[in-house]
């Protein structure tokens, strides 16, 4: 099953009742038309016979309308003609009312069910993604994803409407039409059949070109999303490097690119209905043709001939859009493609055990791993003990490994070899939610979210306003209570609106919240200046006792407040120590702390 019909069955199961809603009030309205066209024969025959002596009601019961309706149906008509006249258009009034109430409730019960059913993929497509690897995450690609969420899921969102919406109302109209015209004159009607053969296969080719069209135009729409995000995250940079020109020769390129791709998707969507409409025009000439010999022979009336060229014009006039509306279907089946492959990536996976809080150490064995468009290893044979409370600080030059080390703890990372053991208990067999509730983490570029300042720091926690602020106070960002709103203060989106420094603080308040038994501190004073560090480190290393910190460092001051320092070349550890035993025996070390001071 293609993914498109698997998650078109997946909103039918779950909207069903919505769905069978709509498709019933399609049917009345489509109902409506076909009674509505069969009611005008009798009508028609007395305007184009108006020296007859036939009554509305006896035209009726002669079997005007294709066929003759019961006893007491024709009963109910008046004897007097203009009497009939009026009483019929009068019901033909409360069909036409009854029809278009019915054609609006079967969209709107329709549009319902979809947004719904997008609105669940949606949910279940960004929970796999905040689930998924990091390494399957940064290969996506943070736009790509942004693109599956809402880009995506509106195309396909746009082809279920398609499906149970307009084409379910054209269609139904279309064949009301066409049952009318058959009641009246089925020889004539069952010839405009013969344009369905080719109408199908005209079909089946636009929709396989409109599908590889729309694969194309979303890949030139993701790589047109990532060029624009690029440059407006890098904005001040661009400014000052006058480089406006440049990144704007990026976005065109990926502009022009797309747009020729949308051209293509439109251009061979468009197609359909010309192709129509020609075939359509081929089987009324054809129809015009026999039924104009029928009535000068006699073996056809005019009002018949009339009536069943207005119902197949109806049929025709319902038909004709839904080439387009196969083509829009089409284009929203690449999109489901994309959204079920990311849907099929595994999430993170643990063991089944519970991690009892950790009190005895941490231990990296013979630990191996290259990143998959790397041909180095970026940590090679690392072998590390960390007794329960100490403060252990990594030190090296850039891209030495020390980042993907600490990353290993949380499982954020996974070796190709090797294990991580906590407590003696290899990570890999515990629960995930278990593992990570022991620890937490302060990275460089420390993330805000859009909101406050206090949701910032709380992070989901659900902790009181009196634990924020014990945590703010630990991690000296008292700045945040001279702030207009205090913690009620908004940060913009990136947190663009503080400060690196203040960033940085907020994300160690957010740390020192949950308590964690391990603290993992990666370049988490880069932004803050050294008086402020300072004063950071003594409140941090009280708050570090009975817990075990791990700190990616560079500044002397944080390195000379760990018990012990662990050096790393080229992914791998080539000395620890204390400072004492680095300065005497290591060059690196030396050169390390020389060019931090």
């Amino acid at each position: 099953m293609s993914p498109f019909r698997t998650f078109f069955t997946e909103m039918i199961r779950h909207e069903r009742k919505r769905v069978l809603a709509g498709l019933a009030c399609a049917f009345v309205s489509a109902g409506g038309l076909g009674g509505g066209l069969l009611a005008l024969a009798a009508p028609l025959r007395l305007l184009l016979d108006s020296n007859s002596s036939a009554t509305l009601r006896s035209l009726l019961a002669e079997g005007a309308m294709g066929f003759t309706p019961p006893p007491w149906m024709v009963g109910w008509v008046p004897e007097e003609t203009w009497a009939g006249v009026l009483t019929l258009f009068g019901v033909l009034l409360v069909v036409t009312v009854v029809g278009s109430a019915s054609s609006y409730a079967h969209q709107a019960l329709t549009t319902t069910a979809c947004v719904r059913a997008i609105s669940r993929i949606r949910g279940r497509v960004y929970g796999r993604l905040i689930r998924l690897e990091l390494s399957d995450l940064q290969r996506l690609g943070a736009i790509e994803s942004v693109s599956r969420i809402t880009r995506d899921t509106t195309l396909l969102q746009r082809g279920f409407q398609v499906l149970v919406g307009k084409s379910v109302t054209q269609a139904a109209r279309g064949f009301g039409a066409f049952a009318a015209a058959l009641v009246l004159e089925w020889r004539l009607t069952l010839f405009a059949v013969v344009v369905a053969p080719p109408l199908a296969f005209v079909l089946r080719k636009v929709g396989k070109r409109v599908r590889r069209s729309s694969g194309r135009s979303l890949e030139a729409a993701q790589k047109l999303g990532r060029v624009a995000t690029e440059s407006l995250q890098g904005l001040r940079a661009i400014k000052v490097a006058q480089a406006e020109a440049w990144v704007g020769n990026r976005f065109e390129v990926e502009n022009d690119d797309l747009r020729r791709h949308d051209r293509k998707v439109a251009l061979v969507t468009a197609l359909a209905s010309p192709i129509t409409e020609t075939l359509a025009i081929f089987a009324l000439l054809g129809i015009c043709l026999l039924s104009v010999r029928q009535v000068l022979d006699g073996s056809l009336s005019l009002d018949r001939f009339l009536l069943v060229l207005a119902a197949l014009g109806a049929a025709g006039g319902s038909f004709r859009p839904l080439a387009g509306l196969h083509a829009q279907v089409q284009a929203a089946k690449p999109p489901a493609d994309r959204l079920s492959n990311l849907l099929a990536l595994p999430v993170e996976t643990g063991g089944a055990e519970e991690l009892p809080r950790h009190g005895q150490s941490i231990e990296f064995s013979n630990i191996t791993l290259t990143y998959p468009d790397r041909d180095v290893p970026a940590l090679d044979g690392i072998s590390l003990r960390i007794p329960f409370g100490q403060t252990v600080a990594i030190i090296g030059p850039n891209g030495c490994g020390k980042t993907t080390l600490v990353s290993l703890l949380p499982g954020l990372v996974r070796p190709d070899r090797g294990l991580v053991h906590i407590d003696g208990v290899d990570i890999n067999t515990v629960q995930v939610a278990s593992l990570r509730h022991q620890m937490a983490m302060v990275t460089q570029d420390a993330m805000m979210l859009r909101g406050t300042i206090a949701e910032n720091v709380d992070f989901g926690c659900g902790a009181s306003l009196d634990q924020i602020n014990a945590a703010i106070q630990i991690a000296e960002a008292d700045f945040v209570h001279s702030l207009p709103d205090g913690l009620d203060t908004m940060v913009s989106e990136g947190g663009t609106s503080l400060s690196g420094g203040q960033r940085q603080r907020l994300a160690i308040a957010r740390a020192v919240l949950r308590h964690p038994a391990i603290l993992i501190l990666d370049e988490a004073t880069s932004q803050i200046d050294s008086e402020s560090e300072a004063e950071i480190g003594r409140t941090m290393q009280a708050f570090g006792k009975d817990r075990t910190v791990l700190v990616v460092a560079h500044r002397p001051a944080t390195i000379l407040a760990a018990d012990e320092v662990v050096v790393m070349d080229q992914g791998r550890i080539i000395d620890q120590g204390t400072n004492t035993e680095l300065q005497s025996r290591c060059s690196l070390y030396r050169a390390l702390v020389g060019q931090s001071d």
